[in-house]
């Protein structure tokens, strides 16, 4: 992945934010691309001891790293996904 960001962004790798919203996760990289997920189109929350992946309809995988919260907590977040219909594993 990195060698494709660095390739992608011309030597440089790319940095990727993102805010959980109540409507929606969106992610903006670096390069100004902007990427929007509505909570229906996740299918599946899986839980490891260090990240939270969500999966989406189109097989694309989210990762939150536990440790990089900066705002909330990753039981927050499981408890907001809960909330939102998600069954976490």
């Amino acid at each position: 992945m990195v060698s494709r960001d660095n390739e992608v962004n011309g030597g440089n790798s790319i940095h990727v934010d993102t805010i959980v919203t109540n409507e929606f996760i969106q992610n903006t990289s670096s390069t100004g691309s902007v990427n929007r997920i509505p909570y229906s189109k996740i299918k599946k929350v899986i839980q490891t001891k260090n990240l939270i992946l969500l999966r989406s309809e189109a097989n694309l995988v989210y990762i939150f790293c536990k440790d990089t919260f900066s705002k909330g907590t990753p039981d927050e977040f499981l408890t907001f996904l809960s909330k939102k219909g998600l069954k976490v594993k």
